[in-house]
């Protein structure tokens, strides 16, 4: 996953989304589904970032399942707030907001690793970072 997030950070949107897409076959195929559940909210996270709202919502609630379902905390945090990012964008503010919560509320507990997602308000339009 190492790969995607530094393909992200160097621009190339379209080779993180092909790694994100090949990342999560190969990890259905050997039946791990934390991992899968990553690369699924990782690529839903690109694909919110390219406006491309329906795909990244249906790959973000299947992120956020396998995540809920293998206790992965920080991954069913990062596709909630993506999740609430993508409600943001659609004018759903109520939604938007219960969803910040709900990813906030899943963050790991303090001293934990928070250098993989952040909510970055410093600006007039939230958004939710993909990966460091």
């Amino acid at each position: 996953m190492n790969m995607t997030g530094y393909q992200a950070k160097e621009g190339d949107v379209d080779g993180a989304r092909t790694a994100a897409r090949l990342g999560a076959e190969r990890a259905r195929i050997a039946g791990d589904l934390q991992t899968e559940g990553r690369f699924l909210t990782q690529l839903g996270a690109l694909e919110r970032l390219v406006g491309r709202r329906m795909e990244a919502a249906a790959l973000l609630a299947e992120g956020l399942r396998l995540a809920s379902a293998c206790g992965d905390h920080q991954f069913v945090e990062l596709a909630t707030g993506n999740r609430a990012a993508l409600a943001r964008v659609a004018g759903n503010w109520s939604a938007a907001w219960e969803g910040y919560e709900r990813a906030l509320e899943a963050a790991p507990p303090m001293g934990g690793d928070r250098k993989s997602t952040r909510l970055n308000s410093s600006h007039a339009n939230i958004s939710y970072a993909v990966f460091c």
